[in-house]
């Protein structure tokens, strides 16, 4: 595995040049344990140099990073995808984890080296939907959720008719998710819409997602006061199957069609008056999706991963917004270029979810997700 050092690295930059590589290969490790011996002239031009190069840089650390980090070192953390960097005293214990947290742009890991490998392997497969979805996370960083919808479903749409989804497809044949029904009860001024697993598996086909959304839209029309979303049985979403939509290919017609039945749409038109109940695996749409509600009610059994890129795609059902909003791009991006999954302890503190079901965790408080429309 190979890292590139901080000042190469700055020189490299400096004279407008992308560290050497193959073009199938879009992501650089950058070597950060020296990243205290930059000066702050050199740390403030590096930072202000990487996003002007289209290549996507990881940060990795052996070392734990200083506590707290500030100035021109701060601002190359943020200006990287991601960094990785060791679990033992990488942040102290107290300290906040949230999206805002100036730290979130780390991620501890049990081991930096075997992650930075395993994350510049998936670039290497599938180095499409990984530029992709480098480009809608940062795009998520400063556009409104309306303008992020539309770039990540652009986005999710040109992946399915690529080469790298293509070529998983023709091993795999078309996704066919279980099947599964969709149940609406009233519980006072609760809708409560059950997605009802008619197998152990579960997963959110394309039509499973218009329906899901469908019922969504029709709580809201009804004017309902609180709205809750759950699923039955052992998993909340456990298979990632990609949403194969039959009419995307070359129309923009239908493409403006998909926008308006995005489930991620759905999702944060409800907002503000939505609950998700979450229990045992919860990846790929049916994580998209919960990650929109204001409150996040999980398990303590709950396990979260996003599993996207190994299909040659990105997020198809708002995860750009919902994710991001939550967690911030830089775990975001962890969590898809790693395959990793966290559990439900790393979850709230991440701010992934807001309660755990049974357990003394303390909760946080309901998420607000910036401009979601009011509940009017």
């Amino acid at each position: 595995m190979h890292t590139i050092a901080l000042h190469d690295l700055l020189h490299m930059l400096q004279l407008r040049h992308s560290p050497a590589g193959a073009a199938s290969q879009p992501i650089v490790l950058v070597d950060l344990d020296e990243l205290e011996s930059l000066s702050p002239r050199e740390a403030s031009l590096l930072a202000h140099r990487l996003p002007d190069d289209l290549r996507i840089y990881v940060g990795v650390r052996t070392r734990p990073l200083p506590v707290p980090l500030i100035g021109p070192g701060q601002q190359i953390l943020e200006r990287l995808t991601t960094t990785i960097s060791p679990t033992v005293g990488a942040l102290a214990d107290g300290t906040p984890e949230g999206p805002a947290s100036a730290t979130s742009a780390v991620v501890r890991v049990d081991d930096p080296l075997e992650t930075a490998a395993r994350i510049a392997e998936q670039g290497r497969r599938t180095p499409d939907a990984v530029h992709v979805m480098d480009t809608v996370l940062r795009i998520a960083e400063r556009a409104t959720a309306r303008e992020t919808l539309i770039s990540e479903s652009y986005g999710y749409a040109a992946l399915l008719d690529g080469p790298e989804y293509g070529a998983w497809r023709t091993v795999a044949g078309a996704p066919v998710g279980p099947p599964a029904q969709i149940r609406r009860d009233r519980h006072g001024d609760t809708n409560v819409v059950t997605i009802d697993w008619t197998t152990p598996e579960s997963g959110m086909d394309h039509a499973l997602r218009l329906a899901v959304a469908q019922a969504l839209l029709d709580a809201r029309h009804e004017g309902a006061d609180e709205i809750e979303l759950r699923a039955e049985g052992p998993d909340f979403c456990a298979q990632p199957i990609p949403d194969d939509d039959p009419a995307r290919r070359g129309d923009a017609r239908a493409h403006l069609n998909r926008l308006q039945r995005h489930p991620g749409v759905a999702a944060w038109l409800v907002h503000r008056r939505l609950t998700v109940r979450v229990q045992g695996r919860c990846c790929s749409a049916g994580l998209e999706l919960a990650a929109f509600a204001h409150t996040v009610i999980a398990d303590r059994d709950a396990r979260f991963w996003v599993p996207h890129l190994p299909y040659g795609l990105c997020f198809g059902a708002g995860g750009s917004v919902s994710l991001t909003s939550r967690i911030g791009r830089w775990r975001t991006a962890y969590l898809a270029l790693s395959g990793a999954s966290i559990d439900a302890a790393t979850a709230l503190r991440w701010g992934l979810v807001d309660v755990i079901a049974d357990a003394h965790a303390p909760s946080r408080p309901p998420y607000e997700l910036v401009g979601a429309p009011s509940r009017a």
